[in-house]
């Protein structure tokens, strides 16, 4: 295995860290190193941790301000203290609930992002596999909030969207929204032409990107500047616990 980049380091820190007591975090990410079992000598490994600290460091802090800006709640703390850097996790229902989601199947992974619209009033399926066209999970009939329920078509939105069950610091890359987006499109335009009685020329359509795992932040920041509807594994959970789904 070739050395990892910091960022890989910190996004996977993020999935493999569970201490609620401040530690250094030379210390964590050494424990990582072993537990993942690096082809790295020890002395390599403490090298590699010695020279690239601080940078793993700086890629944490990065998400702390990535995650206050999206509204998310943070699941660990980071600290500077002389120098030394010391890291903390918080135990809290949605860590629970992203751990098992790691661990499910794709396919399960998919049916939790259908029960999500479902609890928001959506009319979902699944549709991913080998031939699901990019889009693997879909919802009609949602309801823009406050209206009433007898409101015309126009005003039932359509969620077209990805779910990306992803774990150990494999976060979304920019690549795969761009793919998403062009998935996407062809999709709408076959609905307005195969069910135009349904999905008019202008009818509401929100893409939605839903993952286990994090965004690089280039992708994060494409994915602001498109409107699309992205979920990190943090996000995705609190959501589904806000609306009681918690399996």
């Amino acid at each position: 295995m070739a050395r990892p980049k910091p960022q890989y380091i910190a996004n996977s820190l993020l999935e493999y860290g569970q201490n609620t007591d401040f530690k250094n975090l030379k210390d964590i990410t050494l424990a990582f190193f072993k537990a993942k079992g690096f082809s790295m000598s020890d002395e390599e490994i403490s090298d590699y941790i010695e020279e690239h600290v601080s940078e793993i460091a700086k890629q944490l802090f990065i998400k702390i301000d990535d995650r206050k800006n999206d509204g998310v709640t943070l699941n660990f703390e980071l600290e500077e203290n002389d120098g030394i850097f010391y890291i903390r996790f918080f135990d809290k229902p949605e860590m629970t609930l992203l751990r098992k989601l790691q661990t499910d199947t794709p396919e399960n992974f998919e049916l939790f992002c259908k029960k999500i619209l479902d609890k928001l009033g959506g009319n979902s399926s699944v549709s991913g596999g080998a031939d699901d066209g990019g889009i693997d999970f879909s919802a009609t009939d949602l309801q823009i909030k406050n209206l009433p329920t007898l409101s015309t078509k126009g005003s039932r939105i359509l969620v077209l969207g990805q779910a990306k069950r992803y774990v150990d610091g494999n976060h979304i890359k920019e690549t795969e929204l761009r793919s998403f987006i062009g998935a996407s499109i062809k999709r709408v335009d076959d609905l307005k032409r195969t069910r135009a009685e349904q999905f008019g020329i202008l009818h509401p359509t929100i893409l939605a990107f839903w993952t286990t795992s994090d965004f690089h932040s280039n992708a994060r920041d494409y994915a602001k500047s498109m409107g699309i509807w992205y979920l990190n594994g943090v996000a995705l959970c609190q959501l589904a616990l806000h609306l009681g789904l918690d399996e």
